[in-house]
């Protein structure tokens, strides 16, 4: 991890340069990560857009790789209202000289402007093909997949994350391919089995069932709902549901609500947070509703109402706000 008098030498050294130009927060950490690296003379080095890609601050590099993953209705107001429009920014990470990693499920409408960014680029597009890609049997939750003859059981459940392994083959491929990295069969296999992200339909325990997830937008509570259908937990779970008010948290609601018997709202801790109680008063239009006081309170309330109606667990979502203030609770849980 960084160090603290890393970045104590950072501030001091660079912030004051910085006074006329009114960075934001995301902005100094990214120069902090790109002078971080540099120094650490990293082999491989990750960029994650903050909004978009075209007009974002990493976008100041010249990558090997351009990786578009799923693309959905998400910071509109800055990115556009169609598919099209927020593809077109999206697809401004695309450079001449980079290969383009497409994701398998990609929307029709969002193609367009992919394709044409490569072309004006002069590179080609790799998507996975899903007919390689099967999902194999495995138990509630489970993500067994064969994609292309690279077997593995993920630790991430969800078919978008079956699609995202793919990517994620045909990335290290990429890499041997074009750019000389030697990458072996068994360090791909070994990738897939290790990958972890917490907060991300993360399973804390299985009996009863504690799952965080910072879905934080209408896709992401589509792809939470379709993971808990496929594991056969419809109207069995006890919801915990935190959103921010510049969220689509009504259509977030919608999808979501064959998944619980009961929610408690909170207040995420954010200034952007939709109250508890006007999130309650929303989710009232679909099933039983409770606000709680806190994120604690909720957890509690959550887990004694699963164990005395005899339902299969606890769901906390909504929020990465919410699983960042949730998560430790959990793990304390979890590990009784």
């Amino acid at each position: 991890m960084i160090s603290q008098s890393y970045i104590i030498n950072f501030t001091e050294k660079h912030i004051p340069k910085t006074k006329n130009i009114h960075p934001s927060f995301f902005e100094l950490t990214m120069m902090m990560a790109f002078d971080y690296f540099a120094y650490c003379q990293v082999d491989v080095a990750i960029i994650e857009t903050g909004l978009g890609g075209r007009l974002d601050s990493t976008n100041i590099i010249s990558p090997d790789l351009a990786i578009i993953t799923n693309i959905s209705y998400d910071h509109m107001q800055f990115l556009g209202h169609t598919l099209p429009e927020i593809a077109r920014e999206k697809a401004g990470i695309i450079k001449e000289g980079s290969v383009v990693v497409n994701y398998p499920d990609q929307p029709a409408e969002a193609m367009g402007p992919i394709l044409t960014a490569a072309a004006e680029a002069h590179t080609s597009i790799i998507t996975p093909d899903k007919d390689d890609l099967t999902l194999l049997r495995g138990k509630r939750l489970e993500n067994r997949i064969d994609y292309g003859g690279y077997r593995a059981a993920l630790g991430l459940p969800g078919t978008h994350q079956a699609n995202h392994a793919a990517m994620a083959v045909e990335i290290a491929l990429a890499l041997w391919r074009e750019f000389g990295y030697d990458i072996s069969d068994d360090a791909i296999l070994q990738g897939l089995a290790a990958a972890r992200m917490p907060a991300r339909i993360e399973v804390l325990r299985r009996h009863p069932l504690l799952l965080l997830d910072g879905c934080h937008n209408p896709d992401g509570a589509k792809m939470l709902a379709a993971t808990l259908t496929r594991a056969d937990f419809e109207e069995n779970l006890v919801g915990v549901l935190g959103v921010l008010a510049d969220k689509d948290y009504k259509e977030m609601l919608s999808d979501l609500a064959p998944c619980f018997a009961k929610v408690y709202t909170v207040t995420p801790n954010c200034p952007r947070a939709l109250s508890a109680e006007d999130l309650q008063k929303e989710a009232r239009f679909h099933m039983d509703a409770e606000a709680a006081d806190n994120v604690p309170d909720a957890l509690r309330k959550a887990i004694d109402y699963a164990d005395e109606n005899n339902l299969a667990g606890v769901v906390v979502c909504g929020s990465l706000y919410l699983a960042a203030e949730a998560r430790p609770w959990l793990l304390k849980e979890a590990e009784k």
